[in-house]
């Protein structure tokens, strides 16, 4: 896939040019410049939180698209994801959490050690059930839950 200019481009400015995969290997330096020009204002609106002017940028480039099926991919990912996509710069100057390594750290603790053993197969009822057991006994509830059938409270305190 060849595209020629892109959303924004000046008269007079030579267009973008953009190369399929299939094409062109992945280390090719005109296919990450490519990338870059049309990705960095669809990058920098989903950083403030901003998609729907996200989706605005890949709409704009629609008409120069050749490859459709990946922009709408692309554009469905981002509305699928909207609710759950955050200012993450807002986040950051507030010292919120931005990543997904606490979130990791307890599926690693929860699930991975215990449930990685060689031989092992898990069916999604099971795994699930193991994962409610482990979570009860990190979260110090084991003991009520045990003798007193107590589960603990779902509420922060």
């Amino acid at each position: 896939m060849i595209v020629k200019g892109h959303a924004g481009a000046q008269p007079g400015q030579p267009g973008l040019h953009l190369f399929d995969r299939e094409g062109v290997g992945d280390n090719s330096g005109d296919l990450r410049k490519a990338r870059a020009t049309l990705l960095r204002p669809v990058y920098r609106h989903q950083w403030r939180g901003e998609v729907a002017a996200a989706i605005g940028c890949l709409e704009a480039y629609r008409p120069e698209a050749r490859n459709e099926e990946w922009l709408d991919k692309l554009i469905t990912y981002l509305r699928e994801r909207e609710p759950y996509i955050p200012d993450y710069g807002e986040r950051r100057r507030t010292s919120q959490s931005i990543g997904s390594g606490q979130v990791e750290k307890a599926n690693d603790q929860i699930v991975a050690q215990r449930q990685t053993g060689a031989g092992m197969r898990w069916s999604l009822d099971t795994s699930d059930a193991l994962a409610a057991l482990r979570t009860l006994h990190l979260n110090g509830g084991w003991d009520a839950y045990r003798v007193h059938r107590q589960m603990p409270s779902l509420l922060a305190t």
